[in-house]
This record gives structure tokens, sequence and C-alpha cells, in this order.
């Protein structure tokens, strides 16, 4: 048995056809071969789940070689769209004929993530109660730690980001920030949302679950996850009848820091807002806007997106937003447009907290 046979089928018909002989073998009374070959197949099943939960959990430690190349590629052809006001078409060559392996990175990700499910899900009816248990705490724990690393990324990213400069204005260091949190951030959540998915599948299979630690874990999760609906369903399945986990997180901040970082957050947030307005307004008033130039002023939107939408970070508390919060981050969505809604996953924020544009 393979583990890169997963995704075409043929394991799992590997997998039914020896499930078959055991339970001849069982009719014919030979019983000590059928167990033999059950625990076989059992334990080739636990190394090949590992072996593909490693990998996939590799996937959020990128060679630093290979990042910096991708990265340097991907801010060369962003310098190059501002300086050449669009037209970037030798940087879009030097970025296509660049690290193949990266480039594919998004869809290694998803194909490792539907191998690791496929064997996680063949393997669980082999193994005991306890073992069940011991693995779904493990995939607990081990989404913990990434959902703190998204965080982790998230916060880094908002004290790295320039807030209070022309929003027009392009940095190169800023733009490498940009892409760098922005690979290491979707990989993290892909890894993590695998996780959330075998968590949950487990949960709805073994709805008596009674495991003490399971709420605990969860809870921390969605509080690193800080408000993102897969993990507080996830606590909500965990917690059932039982009386709900209340503090105990690492991730709480102190009243009076909180208080003050909001309101030099929102005064960020205010000047970003109407600067871009300003921008806007003024290349609106440009006759001689050419094609090309759009595509600058779109990418200076999803830059600016991005910012406005690490800033709102800041802003929710306990889940609500003040009314002039709420005004900004409305002006903010029309000002970014679809770029608005393609930074959904930068916000770290509670989701009752944000408006929507």
């Amino acid at each position: 048995m393979n583990v890169e046979d997963t995704l075409t089928g043929r394991l799992e018909r590997f997998v039914s056809r020896l499930d078959y002989l055991v339970e001849d073998l069982v009719r014919t009374g030979a019983d000590k071969p059928a167990r033999e070959l059950s625990e076989a197949v059992g334990q080739r099943l636990t190394e090949l789940t590992r072996e593909a939960l490693e990998k996939l959990t590799g996937f959020t430690e990128l060679n630093p070689k290979e990042e910096n190349a991708w990265i340097e590629a991907l801010t060369d052809l962003d310098m190059a769209l501002f300086q050449n006001n669009g037209k970037n078409s030798w940087e879009e060559i030097n970025l296509d004929n660049i690290l193949e392996r990266i480039r594919d990175y998004p869809d290694d990700i998803r194909r490792t993530a539907w191998k690791f499910r496929i064997l996680n899900r063949l393997c669980s009816p082999r193994l005991s109660s306890g073992e069940n248990e011991a693995n779904v705490l493990g995939l607990a724990r081990m989404a913990e730690k990434l959902l703190s690393k998204r965080r982790d990324i998230l916060n880094k990213l908002g004290r790295d980001l320039t807030f209070k400069e022309k929003p027009q204005r392009i940095i190169r260091d800023e733009i490498k920030i940009l892409h760098r949190s922005i690979l290491n951030l979707k990989a993290v959540e892909q890894v993590a949302g695998c996780l959330a998915g075998e968590i949950s599948h487990w949960l709805e299979k073994n709805a008596d679950c009674s495991i003490e630690e399971l709420p605990v874990l969860l809870f921390r999760c969605s509080n690193a996850a800080a408000g993102r609906a897969p993990w507080d369903e996830l606590y909500k399945k965990a917690v059932k009848t039982r009386a709900p986990v209340h503090g105990g997180t690492d991730f709480k901040i102190a009243e009076s820091e909180s208080e003050k970082s909001g309101r030099n957050r929102f005064e960020e947030l205010r000047s970003l807002v109407e600067n871009m307005e300003a921008y806007l307004k003024t290349v609106a008033e440009t006759s001689n806007l050419s094609a090309h130039f759009s595509k600058v002023v779109n990418r200076q939107k999803e830059i600016f997106a991005i910012k406005a939408s690490v800033l709102a970070n800041h802003l929710a508390e306990n889940g609500r937003q003040s009314t002039r919060a709420a005004d900004l981050l409305e002006r903010a969505g029309r000002i970014a447009g679809e770029a608005w809604r393609s930074v959904e996953n930068l916000r770290i924020s509670s989701e009752k907290g944000v408006v929507r544009a």
C-alpha cells in the first residue's frame, strides 16, 4: 500500500478487498491468520496516515530558499507594475518560469489534505476507542499551534506595515512583507482547516464523546482563530450539554492595553481611508487614465484592503463595533470594492464586530 495511491482510489479498493479476505478467513475458522492480516493492514494504514500528516504540517514551514525566491519574483512583478504604469510583461514571464513547485504550493496542500482525510477515515475504524481519542486530541493540539501561529503572523503584519503614509506609495520591503505573510497565512489556514474537518467528522461519529480536554483545546482554538466560524462550531459540538469553558486562555490582552491599541488603530484607519479617498478622487479627475494604469490602481486598492483589514482586527471589542468604526469600515469596503472581500480571511476580529460593505 502506498500513500500516493489514495487519490486514485486504488488504496481504498485494495483495503476493501483485504477486509473481505479477513471476513472469509473468519467464516472458515482461520481466526489467527484473519487477526494477523487485519493487524498488518491497520498498522500500515497508521504509518501512511502519519506520513501524510507529517507532510501536510510540513507545508506550513517552507524551505527559506524556495520561499525567498518566490517572494522576490512576486515583489519584482509588483514593483514593475508601479514603475512601468501597468506594463510588466517581462516580469510576468520571469515569474511564470520560476519555481514550479512553489507555484503549485496551494494545490500540493489540497492534494495532501485529501490523502490525509482518506487515510484517517480508513484507519479510524481499526483503532480502539482510546486510540481514536488520543488521535483527535493530537489533531486539536496541532490545530491550536497552527492557529496561534496564524495569530502571530497577523499581529506581526500589523506592526510591520505602514498606515500613515500615502496609500498610493509603494515600498519594496513592505510588498515583500505582504507577500510572505499572505503565503504563510494561506498555508496555515489550509492545514488547520483540514484538521478542523477531521475533528468535526470524529465528533459526528462520536456524539457521546466525553473527553474533558477536547472542549478546552477547541475553546483555545476558537480564541486563536478569533471568531472564525469553523472553530466556534467545533467548540459548540464538543461542549454539547456540558457547561461552556470560560477563562484559561492565553490570548486575552489587558483591557487598558486593548483600549489604547484600539484608539491608535482607529486613527490610523481613519487616516488611511481619508488619504485613499482623496487619492482616488484625484485619479478619477485625471482625463488620460490609461488601461494599463488602471491595473496599478486596482493593485493599490488590493494593498489598501489588506491594510484596512489588518487595522479592523484591533477595532472589535467583545463582538461590538462603535458607530464611527463601523462607518470607517463601510467606507473602506466601498473604496476597495472586490478586493475587500478577497481579504476576508486576514481578519482575526470577531465576525460580529466586522461590518461588511
